[in-house]
């Protein structure tokens, strides 16, 4: 379990903190998304809880421990920031030195395998798209055998094809058992979470649980999300007096309702 409590963080030089008491807990097995304006904090508090940056006023634990004695593992936005080595093998094993060569080709071969890039692995790394550079960046956080993955805007620079392959992804190492923080602006990717935090001027606002998204959508609307597709057209069904109870908020789930409800009327 990630626990934050009343986080507070001022840059060098800035006149106003980037978090202002920011206090949350991130269940094991969780995935939870943190969205909010640019400048609201999120990158933040995700390079806090993954022991990155350090911070003088509150207290993080994972686990109980501090962050940066725990397997978390943290993916950025764009990745070419992250890559070290162009070869995948160096830079999947980069911190897994102490280990021996086939612990390491094993812990390689499993993580390539859970991103479907294992037929990559002998590929020059920087010829590879954004999106499959990403997927390796993952594959690198998953190495390690993190048990914590925090993915700050990880499909930002990323075409639908490669953004659809990544959220294949978190739904698999949810299902996985893995725990996920998702930083994102994203409208599609808060779908993906169990929970959606907002956050706004470094405080979080809000915490909407998934099953209340429909509900709350006026409120994401008024603090800058724009809402998924599939929300927008169950609020439009339910402008027009067609009240739909949705769980996993897909197209083929609001089809077989509307098709069920259009028989029982």
């Amino acid at each position: 379990m990630i626990k934050a409590q009343n986080l507070k963080f001022r840059y060098r030089g800035a006149h106003e903190n980037a978090l202002n008491g920011v206090s949350l807990t991130v269940k094991t097995g969780e995935c939870v998304a943190l969205v909010g304006k640019n400048g609201s904090g999120k990158s933040t508090l995700g390079r806090i809880l993954a022991g990155l940056t350090r911070f003088r006023v509150g207290e993080v634990t994972v686990d109980g421990h501090k962050p940066s004695n725990q397997p978390i593992g943290i993916v950025f936005q764009n990745p070419e920031n992250q890559i070290i080595f162009s070869d995948i093998r160096d830079e999947l094993s980069f911190a897994l030195q102490t280990l021996s060569p086939s612990e390491i080709d094993s812990r390689i071969d499993n993580a390539l395998r859970q991103v479907d890039m294992l037929e990559f692995k002998k590929r020059n790394l920087y010829e590879l798209s954004l999106g499959q550079k990403q997927r390796i960046m993952i594959a690198e956080a998953l190495a390690i055998n993190a048990k914590y993955l925090i993915l700050d805007e990880p499909t930002t620079m990323i075409d639908s094809a490669g953004k659809d392959k990544i959220h294949t992804i978190i739904r698999n190492l949810k299902n996985q058992g893995c725990t996920i923080l998702l930083l994102t602006n994203a409208a599609d990717e808060i779908l993906l979470a169990d929970r959606t935090l907002v956050l706004e001027s470094g405080r979080i606002i809000a915490e909407i649980p998934r099953s209340r998204l429909l509900d709350q959508a006026d409120f994401l609307r008024q603090h800058g999300l724009v809402l998924p597709t599939i929300l927008q057209i169950a609020e439009a069904l339910q402008k027009s007096n067609i009240d739909l109870e949705l769980k996993d908020f897909t197209i083929a789930e609001l089809s077989h309702t509307l098709i069920n409800k259009i028989h029982h009327d």
